[in-house]
């Protein structure tokens, strides 16, 4: 998932309309603890990948800025795998930085951030009764592989739970359910999106025109399945530590693995991606390793 990407659905919310319903805009700055699982599936490897996220979302439209604070949990290995991701999207300057631990990476945004209003592209479900709150729930599709199921108050146009599906052709299928709780609207603390220092000096810059798909830049649990020669080498891990796999071979897929974590260049020498050829220096290239 992506982690990253998966854990950020929460940015094509309000992408969702209401045909002949009334449309209804939510507050242009909140933030909501966000519980979501994002499950990966190979038809033809059969093989899966599983994780869960405690995710705090912070949505500035006002200011033209996105923030996720993310505990990531991944169930895919025999031992559960838990990473602190968090990630950054300033849509002033199209920049989204992506930090864990230490380690910080930056990638380019292209779209503009999500309106908190309704516009004309969704179809309206149905409406039900939460408790005591009506809700109203859409559905749309996005591009050509991609579906989404949201659920909305009537009232305030709150999220209540989101769900999309992803079908990637040839290879796999991405499945994503978030949970929004505690929706809080107001003014979020500029603290939230802060850059650390270390990104601004030593950040890795990841162009998306660099990578043969998505999931090579991180959006999704694991790479192409084509490009790996055995499961250990896609063994579907996000941002472990090497202490936590059992060989290089099971830690070979790693995203945004240091070149100093392995024991060997033989290890790290065979780059998914970026090509080589894309890569400045091999510390850039160092993001995306695995062992053959």
């Amino acid at each position: 998932m992506t982690a990253v990407s998966s854990a950020l659905l929460f940015t094509g919310l309000f992408v969702f309309s209401t045909d002949a319903y009334t449309r209804c805009c939510g507050p242009k700055q909140w933030t909501s603890a966000v519980a979501e699982v994002v499950g990966e599936y190979n038809i033809g490897a059969d093989y899966y990948g599983l994780s869960e996220v405690d995710n705090r979302v912070y949505y500035d439209f006002q200011n033209k800025k996105i923030a996720s604070v993310q505990t990531v949990t991944n169930e895919t290995g025999d031992q559960p795998v838990i990473t602190h991701i968090k990630q950054i999207m300033d849509y002033n300057v199209k920049k989204i930085w992506t930090i864990e631990g230490k380690n910080c990476t930056t990638t380019d945004l292209t779209e503009e951030i999500p309106s908190p209003c309704v516009p004309d592209s969704a179809s309206h479900i149905g409406s039900q009764m939460l408790i005591n709150e009506p809700v109203d729930v859409w559905f749309m599709k996005v591009g050509k592989t991609s579906t989404h199921r949201v659920t909305l108050t009537q009232k305030d146009c709150i999220p209540v739970s989101s769900s999309a599906l992803k079908d990637k052709p040839t290879y796999d299928f991405v499945m994503t359910v978030n949970l929004y709780q505690n929706v809080t609207a107001g003014p979020i603390d500029p603290q939230i999106f802060q850059i650390p220092a270390f990104c601004k000096k030593n950040s890795i810059h990841i162009q998306m025109s660099d990578c043969q798909d998505l999931g090579a830049c991180g959006a999704f649990l694991f790479p192409k399945m084509s490009d790996c020669q055995d499961l250990g080498a896609c063994g579907a891990l996000l941002f472990p530590k090497m202490s936590d796999c059992q060989d290089l071979g099971a830690c070979g897929a790693l995203l945004y693995l240091k070149i100093s974590d392995c024991q060997d260049l033989g290890a790290c020498g065979a780059l998914l991606f970026p090509k080589m050829s894309d890569c400045k220096d091999l510390g850039a290239c160092g993001a995306f390793c695995f062992s053959r």
